[in-house]
């Protein structure tokens, strides 16, 4: 899919008497969202931020559709931009597949302040109701919060016990920015998984649906940063 990176192969090599695997990904030479702003010193413009959103939101309707599969840790730091602009959604290495024998997931696995509520509930409440692919639309209204502000709401707390608290307790994180972004990350953030909409629903708001193709060319006129810089 053009908005997930690219798998080309893989290899094993022997180091120190252990045999490990390599896996050969699509380069993207820009980095990640997380490195373009913090190169920049600047989150992403309202222009940008809709663009990347509507890109994930892509790649998360053919993750959700037609593979039947979560990604679980949607964040700034696994959108990458390759040299073009493209947007491609990556680090698929806590994604699960789902099953029709197997509906929802009940694990907690994903980054603790990009994770829905149900996420954590579904491990920690004696009866709770394990997850399903709406935790990766959580993960997309954290996600925008984070590219217009350069950090995910509660960062300030870096206990995993504190940080399910303020999820599970708290009302969801409200966005800074245009009436549009405000209301797309509000669509989002519904702490009520059954009423959190869909990537196909999603893609329909005003904010991505209008995004334009060309939001990135700034950040694409900048350049790669050299090997290593990342």
């Amino acid at each position: 899919h053009p908005n997930i990176v690219g798998y080309y192969d893989y290899f094993t090599r022997l180091h120190d008497g252990e045999e490990l695997l390599w896996i050969i990904l699509e380069y993207c030479a820009l980095g990640s969202a997380l490195d373009v702003m913090e190169r920049q010193g600047a989150p992403l413009s309202e222009a940008e931020a809709a663009l990347v959103l509507r890109e994930v939101l892509t790649a998360l309707r053919y993750l959700h559709v037609e593979l039947r599969a979560l990604h679980r840790d949607v964040k700034a730091a696994n959108v990458l931009l390759t040299a073009s602009g493209a947007v491609k959604l990556g680090d698929l290495g806590v994604a699960a597949q789902v099953y029709s024998t197997m509906a929802k997931r009940g694990t907690m696995i994903g980054t603790p302040h990009w994770m829905a509520p149900e996420a954590f509930a579904a491990v920690t409440a004696i009866d709770g109701d394990p997850y399903d692919n709406k935790v990766d639309i959580w993960g997309v209204g954290i996600t925008a919060i984070e590219l217009m502000t350069m950090k995910p709401p509660w960062s300030s707390l870096s206990s995993v016990f504190d940080i399910i608290l303020a999820i599970v307790n708290n009302p969801p994180p409200e966005a800074e920015g245009s009436p549009v972004l405000r209301d797309f990350v509000r669509c989002a953030l519904v702490k009520d998984a059954v009423a959190r909409p869909s990537a196909d629903v999603l893609l329909k708001h005003k904010l991505v649906a209008g995004a334009r193709s060309d939001a990135l060319a700034a950040v694409v006129k900048k350049g790669a940063p050299k090997i290593g810089a990342l």
